[in-house]
């Protein structure tokens, strides 16, 4: 008895198969014809962004220029402002390459590929929230572990690695958050720099004299600094939230310094000025021992972290008094709008 067996599902008869080869010819080419026409598409759409990102910024001097003129009427002012927000608000929507640290690592085409859409852009948002506090959360142990933990240097350096690491990485998300229309002031963008600078720095320093000299310090600042940054982003990120559901806070703010509300400020404000004294007297003590008792015989980076910290330390104290005094405005305008309000309540009352 001949055995038949019936033949593989990958085989077809004849006619099957010169449809199916014409349906998969005609269905690549049509679509080798469709992405080119995408790629043109694109080209084109990325000139148009180019010219009209020129446009924006020539018609927003004239309209600055317009708000000068003494000519200006009341109506004419708010109109000029208004549509000035309107051209601001487009420029953010505009794909650009981004400020020069990114396009350094990432060139501008791919600067311009990250500014996708609203969902995607709000998805990379989240996962930078993600990343910073998961970071701050494994800060404070590594941190205070150091603390007690000195005879090792090759420890210091992985952790000065590992603090690199966060810093290089938060900057490139900040300036393509920024590229994307997240209100990330520029001074934290400058923070991150000098940060890189700080780490880079500490990684070179040798266990010498100089270096066990300040070690302690440099650690204990380090532990404080860690946990201050997990007191922030923990408040900060709920005051966000709450923002964010009241309509007060776009979709693409992040969490920073300017969020969070009086009552937490209360809280937070002597934390961050002792973090700032802190470091202001780390700076002075190394200013001291580089410049007076070392005879200007200490090592390099002793110079160096008295410079660096003491950018750094003008730099957060002084956007720390700009928030405290916006949320000190802003606290008592909301005191003066009141006060309107007590006077017809009690007046109602009288009569």
């Amino acid at each position: 008895m001949a055995s038949s067996s019936a033949a593989p599902p990958h085989l077809t008869s004849g006619n099957d198969y010169q449809s199916q080869r014409k349906e998969f010819l005609d269905m690549t080419q049509s679509i080798i014809e469709e992405n080119k026409q995408v790629t043109q598409d694109q080209l084109a759409f990325y000139e148009k962004q180019t010219t009209l990102k020129k446009r924006i910024s020539e018609y927003q001097k004239q309209g600055h220029r317009l708000l000068q003129q003494k000519e200006l009427t009341p109506s004419d002012k708010d109109t000029f402002k208004k549509n000035l927000s309107i051209l601001a608000s487009i420029q953010k929507s505009i794909l650009n390459p981004g400020p020069l640290f990114i396009r350094m690592f990432l060139g501008s085409v791919n600067s311009l590929v990250l500014s996708g859409g609203p969902q995607r852009r709000y998805a990379f948002k989240k996962e930078y929230e993600s990343f910073k506090y998961k970071f701050t959360l494994w800060n404070l142990p590594l941190s205070i572990l150091l603390l007690f933990i000195s005879q090792y240097r090759v420890l210091d350096t992985l952790y000065q690695v590992y603090m690199l690491y966060f810093y290089v990485t938060l900057a490139l998300r900040e300036c393509i958050l920024i590229v994307n229309g997240s209100n990330i002031r520029q001074w934290w963008i400058l923070h991150h720099y000098l940060s890189i600078v700080v780490c880079s720095v500490m990684i070179t320093w040798v266990s010498s004299a100089d270096y066990l000299r300040f070690r302690l310090q440099f650690m204990v600042f380090s532990v404080y600094n860690a946990a201050l940054m997990l007191v922030q982003y923990v408040y900060q990120s709920r005051r966000l939230y709450v923002m964010t559901s009241l309509g007060k806070a776009k979709q693409m703010d992040v969490v920073s310094a300017d969020t969070p509300q009086t009552s937490m400020l209360n809280f937070l404000i002597p934390l961050l000025f002792i973090g700032h004294a802190q470091q202001a007297l780390l700076s002075l003590r190394l200013g001291v021992y580089a410049f007076y008792t070392s005879g200007f015989n200490a090592d390099w980076q002793v110079y160096a972290f008295f410079l660096l910290l003491g950018i750094i330390f003008y730099g957060n104290f002084y956007t720390t008094v700009l928030v405290v005094r916006k949320k000190y405005s802003a606290w008592k305008d909301a005191e003066v709008k009141k006060q309107p309000a007590a006077t017809t309540i009690a007046a109602k009352k009288k009569e």
